[in-house]
């Protein structure tokens, strides 16, 4: 807090630290916050008040430093690079095997300097204040089993470096990949009723020669897996609250969404974007950079409608939808959207 007193020219800097509460990990391990608050001055031109800031990760049962990578150090750089729209780098890391073991510092070729512009609040679209450390040791609790599939998305939502053929293959396959993870009790058919589709199936095919016999039964197991199109609409449904408006007319751009796919996978004879399609292509991106960055922020346990509020009232996110009503106006044709 700044007092100015104009009547003397002086001003006073009130800084209070805010408590964060610690979180305990399904591990037993307690994820805290470590703050460092640093003055240097005061010169005749001023001085400066900072603030340092560890996570640490204490009480952990042993692990491997690999085993802290992939299960604690990518996970937290993904979460910060989804909450805050930009690439979070690993920039200071240090081990220590126990209470009495001293801290070591390590260095890898990955980690860099710590950014030297500060992002504005408003720019944040996902403030610690807004999860705590419980949001953040429940999306450590989350990730683990989601293995690549965080990194995929938080690096297309931070870079554009990449071709968007490329990265509209990548998400489009993320997308298939989170609803298995994710939304796996949603299936075709029951498992009853599979059984007996297969046995029925089998029994008219007994005549045909045993590699047809072989392909059909072989297909006659993925029977109760929901399709590409019905997954889409799944995860439309899924973040409907969370993300407003990401997906238009969601039949409509379900379609999209499937055709690009197949595009890209099965069509790479007939070539890849043109000018007529490269600026719908982009929309189609977008628009699942922005689904599956909140279908994944959800992991925090941040409610669909407090998630809904900041992703809505948020710059980019807004900017994208202007974007799709002018490159995809068949889908975007209006402010909502719809699951059907």
């Amino acid at each position: 807090t700044l007092t100015p007193d104009f009547s003397d020219g002086q001003f006073t800097l009130t800084f209070r630290r805010p408590e964060v509460s610690s979180a305990r990990l399904a591990s037993g391990a307690r994820i805290t916050l470590e703050q460092l608050t640093s003055w240097s001055g005061p010169t005749v031109c001023g001085g400066e008040l900072g603030r340092h800031l560890w996570v640490d990760l204490l009480d952990m049962p042993p692990a491997t430093y690999s085993d802290l990578d992939r299960r604690i150090v990518k996970p937290l750089i993904n979460l910060l690079t989804l909450a805050v729209g930009t690439e979070c780098p690993l920039v200071e890391e240090m081990v220590s095997a126990g209470s009495d073991h001293p801290w070591l510092t390590v260095h890898q070729a990955a980690m860099k300097a710590p950014a030297d512009d500060i992002i504005p609040l408003p720019r944040i679209l996902l403030p610690l204040a807004e999860t705590g450390m419980a949001g953040v040791g429940a999306w450590l609790d989350s990730t683990c089993r989601l293995g690549p599939l965080p990194s995929v998305v938080a690096r297309v939502a931070s870079s554009q470096d990449d071709t968007v053929e490329a990265q509209l293959l990548e998400l489009t396959t993320v997308a298939e990949g989170l609803h298995r993870l994710l939304l796996h009790e949603r299936k075709r058919m029951t498992k009853k009723q599979a059984s007996e589709a297969r046995t029925k199936a089998l029994e008219a095919i007994e005549d045909l020669c045993e590699d047809v016999r072989d392909a059909v039964q072989a297909a006659l197991h993925h029977l109760m897996d929901q399709s590409y199109p019905r997954r889409l609409m799944d995860l439309a449904e899924h973040v409907e609250q969370a993300v407003p408006g990401v997906t238009g007319e969601t039949t409509e751009w379900k379609k999209r969404v499937t055709s690009a796919r197949n595009d890209f996978a099965h069509k790479l004879e007939h070539g890849f974007l043109d000018e007529a399609t490269a600026e719908e292509s982009v929309a189609v991106l977008l628009s699942l950079r922005w689904l599956l960055t909140g279908t994944l922020l959800l992991l925090t346990g941040i409610s669909p409608a407090a998630l809904g509020d900041r992703i809505g009232n948020h710059e980019p996110y807004q900017l994208f939808l202007a974007q799709a009503r002018t490159w995809l106006p068949t889908v975007y044709n209006s402010s909502g959207g719809s699951v059907a």
